[in-house]
Order: C-alpha cells, then structure tokens, then sequence
C-alpha cells in the first residue's frame, strides 16, 4: 500500500473514491423523481406524501451537517465515508422492501443522515492530498460529479421500464456496499497529513468562530437560493413539470430536466477553476447567479416554448446554478482552516435546507389547483397550476440578488 499511495495518480485515486459516494448518493437521493407514478401506485401514495419522501431525506441530511462538520474536524473523515456508505446500502435494502409510507421514510432518513457525510467527508478527505491552490475546482468538480449521479435518472428511468423499482434499490444497496469497502481499504487520508486537531476545538467554540462571522448567514442564504431550483426542478418536480405542463413521455422528461445536471457539469470545474485563476470569488458568483435566473424566468413564465428551447434554458439555469459551489470554497477562506469542516457543513446545509421547505410546499400549492385530467388517479397539472406553485421559488431568487450583493468580495488563498 505504501508503494501505490507513492504513485502521482494516488491523490486523484483518493478524491475519485470519495467522490464516487457523493455520486451514488445523489442518483440515490433524485432516484424518486422518475419513479413518481411507480411509487405513488406500489404504495398509494397521494402527492403530498410523495414529497414527503423528498422532505424525510432532506429534513436529517440537513440537520446533520452541522454536527457532521463538527465531527469530520474532531475525527477525520475516513472511517466516517466507510460506515456511511455501509449505512445507506443496508437502508436502501429495506427501502426495497417497504409496502407503506411509514417505513419508507424510516429508510429515507436513514440515507439522509448517512448521506449528510459525503459532501463534506469528500471534500475533507481530498483536502489532505491536494494544496490549497486547487481547492476551488476540487470543490466545483466534486460538486459536478455528483451533478453526474442525478444525471443517471435518465438511465434509471428507461431502466423502470423494465425491472422494478425495487430491484433498482437492491441494486444500490450492493453498489454502496461494495463503495464502503474500496473506501475501507483505498481511501486513508495521506500519511503526515493532519485530518483532525490533536486537541479539537471545542463544539461551542467551534459553532460560535463560524456563527459570529456575518458573512457565514449572508453566505448561508445566499447558497440556498441559488441551490433551490437545482433541489425543485432537478431532483425532484422537473419530471412533473415537463411531463404534464409541455406533455413529454416519463423518459424524455427525465433526460430533459437532467440538462440542469449537465450544466452543472459544464459549470462547476469552468467556474471553480475560474474564480480560482482571478483569485476572486464574488466576482464568478453574482454573474452566475444573474445567469440562473434570467433563464430560470423564461422557462417558468414564457408559454409555449419549444422543446429546443426548454432544452436550452433548462441547461444554461444549470450552468448558472453551479456558482453555488463556489460558496462552499467561500465559506472556508473567511473562517480558520481548524473549522474549515464547520464552515463548510453549514453552507451545504444551507443549500439543502431551503430546497427542505420549498420542495413541500410546492406539492401543497399544488394540490389547491383543479387538475387538467386524471389518469390512473393520479393528477395531471398545467403550466398556470405550476407557476403558482412555484411562485416562492420566484419570490426567493428575487430576494436572493440583495444577499448576493452583501457578500465581500473575496481574495482565494
């Protein structure tokens, strides 16, 4: 072992296996969206209790980042990926075997605490073999790569036409296992290399370093917002919306709000590598978010749009969206490198928790709409019913330019 952790590749073997359970955490945790109908059947499921099962990931995968930002500093983030990939394998076994709401979100939870390790524990992880320097589009390819996993939907969908949901989670179930055992024995932090303090800062100290500094909310909500599309739209009400709205086939749909994915993939690396060669942060971000947003308001509220241009938007929205990941690298160059893990858990809750509240709410607001037809009993909505639903979506990337705004810039390390 001490031969191959020598070798120039060994550092991008590292990051490539931490990485890859953020990959298959995120096919995992959007796998939902292209099994809306199956599930909604299998288990009777009223789409209110189908975003409930979006919530009961998000409501644990955010509430744990900040203990999970804590714990990565005080213990490291090796054996943390391990037992976390190992968790969400056996929790995705007994999601394929649920018949009911109830234990489908007792697995759902599980996944999301598990789940809430790998952004974070990647990050860290990788942060032990590569400088300072490359952080930026580390952070932005990492991001991207799991932009990837959503990406799989597609796959996944004209793969449910098939075989059965289930045997699509058995089969995650033995990817994630496998995953814990590779990372067991592959993905050890770089021998010399600091991964926790000798003395650990202290939770409250920790939390009152990262919490006292202004720009920690400012940055908070700011991610949150320019996440949010990519957490309703992407991972979740993407595949509704052009299914019902524009009338696309399950299958299309999903390669179609997928291209918010892909522009992340284009996205993260050109921007994170960007703001890291200008050596500025804010500069790469507000642009972006202008991006987003343009398009994010042509594709909900001009009617009729061709597929090619649905296709168009939804991709750029997903460039500019990926300006996000840049906050993550933000957040840990305006606080100590001792609560880098803290600063940077809090950010990644931040982008999840606002897609927490507005994923919900947007099947409620919903549900008040007369729907267009009904097939199979499940409801159908046109494009009026979705942009009423998605209206506090609108509201927030409004309000989300002020916060942009407040942010100082930043010089990259």
């Amino acid at each position: 072992m001490n031969k191959l952790n020598s070798k120039p590749f060994y550092p991008w073997l590292v990051w490539a296996l931490g990485v890859s359970f953020f990959f298959f955490v995120y096919i995992i945790r959007t796998s939902p969206s292209v099994m809306q109908a199956l599930l909604m059947s299998d288990l009777n499921l009223s789409v209110v209790e189908f975003g409930l099962l979006a919530t009961y990931f998000y409501i644990p995968y955010s509430l744990m980042q900040i203990p999970v930002g804590i714990i990565v500093d005080k213990y490291g983030p090796y054996l943390l990926l391990v037992f976390a990939a190992f968790s969400i394998g056996v929790a995705c076994l007994l999601f394929s075997f649920v018949q009911g709401i109830s234990l489908a979100i007792i697995s759902r939870v599980i996944i999301g605490i598990a789940a809430s390790f790998a952004f974070v524990g990647a990050i860290r992880l990788a942060a032990t073999w590569h400088s300072k320097e490359k952080m930026g589009i580390i952070v932005g390819m990492t991001q991207s790569v799991g932009m990837v996993g959503a990406i799989f939907t597609t796959p996944l969908a004209y793969a449910l036409q098939t075989v059965s949901w289930r045997s699509a989670f058995i089969f995650f179930a033995f990817l994630m296992i496998v995953l814990s055992i590779l990372l067991y024995f592959f993905a050890y932090p770089k021998p010399g290399v600091k991964v926790q303090e000798k003395e650990p800062t202290p939770i409250m100290e920790s939390l009152k370093i990262v919490l006292s500094h202004p720009m920690t909310w400012v940055n908070a909500v700011f991610v949150g917002i320019f996440f949010n599309f990519s957490t309703a739209f992407g991972e979740n009400w993407g595949v509704s919306f052009l299914n019902q709205a524009y009338g696309m086939p399950n299958h299309i749909a999903a390669f179609y709000k997928n291209l918010v994915f892909f522009g992340w993939i284009v996205g993260g690396p050109f921007l994170g590598w960007l703001s890291d060669k200008i050596k500025k942060r804010k500069a790469v971000m507000i642009p972006a978010y202008i991006l987003m947003s343009v398009c994010y308001f042509v594709l909900m509220y001009v009617p009729n749009l061709s597929n090619l241009s649905l296709g168009v938007l939804i991709f750029l929205t997903g460039i500019g969206s990926s300006g996000a990941a840049i906050c993550y690298t933000y957040s840990t160059e305006i606080l100590p490198e001792k609560v880098a893990g803290t600063a940077l858990s809090i950010s990644n809750m931040a982008s999840i928790l606002v897609g927490t509240v507005f994923v919900p709410i947007i099947g409620n607001i919903l549900v008040t709409k007369v729907p267009s037809k009904v097939l199979n009993g499940i409801p159908y909505y046109d494009l009026p019913a979705f942009q009423a639903a998605f209206m506090p979506i609108t509201v927030s990337i409004v309000l989300g330019i002020f916060f942009g705004l407040v942010l100082k810039e930043k010089t990259a390390k």
